[in-house]
């Protein structure tokens, strides 16, 4: 089961997470983290260039085996140019060049709607080049809602596809759409899984503007001790049960963290876990799924 996690590496560049007490994390910790992870059998790390330092710190750590997936610069313009796309390749060289690698993984489109955008089949066909030069092995996209992912699939054939889902937000699950990504032979990676760590928030911890969905998180909680499992664990049991997804993409600050999580993993699952009512623990509320609308006050 360790073998379908990857780290996100957020962390490992800049101060990152609405339960994040620890802020960025030292090289030498995120070394230790990197290390762990490989004797547990995780070889997948996820980044960006836009998580501050984040590719030059792996650059530095990561052993050889160990495969990495970056994403694409952000178009600002409202249609791709040729100028577009030679930031495109410039940034992806730097990301390169950060990481210390010839080629990598997999790189993603780090804003969906690049896709959507006059002359965005240029992006897609430079996506392919990239393949073809043998500089990364998949090429994807990162999204935000089901619906994103529906067109995208319409337009163009990806490798990858990284999205949000977990107990909370399960919209992914609908309308057997996990099912039909996977016949189109995607390869699926499912983040935030905790929700920034909010769901193993206890009561106390929240921040006052979660109070709406506090009644929502304690439910989650509840549900996870009757099973006789901590909150962390019903999580990953959760997304763990699909077995649609490929990777679980999780974000790691401290050795401890890490090996619960392991932990989780490895635990068979509770006989009592067929007993919860996981639709019951879905809250699709925006200012509770999407951390893009959560204010600067949460962090």
């Amino acid at each position: 089961m360790q073998d379908r996690l990857a780290i996100g590496a957020v962390q490992f560049g800049m101060s990152y997470g609405v339960a994040n007490r620890v802020g960025q994390i030292s090289q030498g910790q995120a070394k230790k983290i990197v290390l762990a992870a490989q004797s547990s059998g995780i070889g997948l790390y996820d980044t960006a260039p836009c998580y501050g330092n984040s590719e030059q710190v792996l650059g530095q750590i990561l052993p050889s085996q160990s495969q990495v997936m970056t994403k694409t610069h952000i178009v600002a313009s409202e249609q791709v140019q040729a100028s577009d796309l030679k930031a495109c390749e410039c940034v992806f060289q730097a990301s390169l060049n950060a990481l210390g690698r010839a080629s990598i993984y997999g790189v993603m489109v780090h804003a969906t709607e690049d896709l959507n955008k006059v002359g965005s089949d240029r992006l897609y066909a430079w996506l392919c080049e990239l393949k073809t030069r043998g500089l990364v092995e998949k090429i994807g996209v990162s999204v935000y809602t089901p619906e994103q992912v529906d067109w995208v699939t319409e337009r163009y054939a990806v490798d990858l596809v990284q999205f949000p889902l977990s107990v909370m937000d399960q919209r992914m699950k609908a309308q057997g759409r996990l099912a039909k990504l996977k016949a189109l032979g995607i390869e699926l990676h499912v983040r935030s899984v905790f929700l920034q760590g909010l769901l193993l928030m206890g009561r106390a911890e929240l921040p006052a503007y979660f109070a709406p969905y506090r009644d929502a998180i304690i439910f989650l909680h509840e549900q996870a001790q009757a099973c006789v499992m901590t909150p962390l664990q019903l999580c990953l049991s959760f997304v763990m049960s699909l077995p649609e997804i490929d990777r679980v993409i999780v974000g790691v600050q401290t050795l401890t963290q890490l090996s619960e999580i392991l932990q989780a993993v490895k635990r068979p699952l509770a006989p009592s876990l067929k007993k919860v009512d996981f639709q019951a623990c879905c809250d699709h509320r925006s200012g509770l799924i999407h951390p893009a609308v959560w204010p600067a006050c949460v962090f």
